[in-house]
């Protein structure tokens, strides 16, 4: 279902968001439905079915994903970071990049 989302929808990002059993418990005891249970061992059977433990999958499939993704992005700014640290280096070395000197003070190179 996600891939075809994400070929159906150029910017498509997925999100999860994860409650515990007890917090969806007592959500739902509060919310007062007619149809809702107000005993937990009720609920856990009914969270129990096999499309929450799919679903549960699917979501420990976004975990590892977001996972990935956030040390790919990690590594990228600490390689950014030490690509700063070298040009301060050379700034430091050579003084203005993008200084020229004045022709009287420019030196051919050696004729061999």
């Amino acid at each position: 279902e996600i891939e075809l989302f994400k070929e159906n929808f150029e910017n498509f990002i997925s999100v999860s968001i994860y409650a515990s059993p007890q917090t969806r418990f007592k959500r739902i005891s509060l919310r007062g439905r007619e149809d809702d249970t107000t005993d937990f061992d009720e609920f856990m059977v009914r969270e129990n079915r096999n499309d929450i433990i799919s679903l549960e999958e699917k979501i420990a499939w976004l975990e590892d994903i977001i996972e990935r993704q956030s040390k790919e992005l990690s590594d990228l700014y600490d390689k950014m970071d030490k690509l700063e640290r070298q040009f301060k280096v050379l700034y430091s070395k050579v003084g203005d990049p993008y200084a020229t000197r004045s022709q009287k003070d420019e030196v051919p190179p050696p004729h061999y």
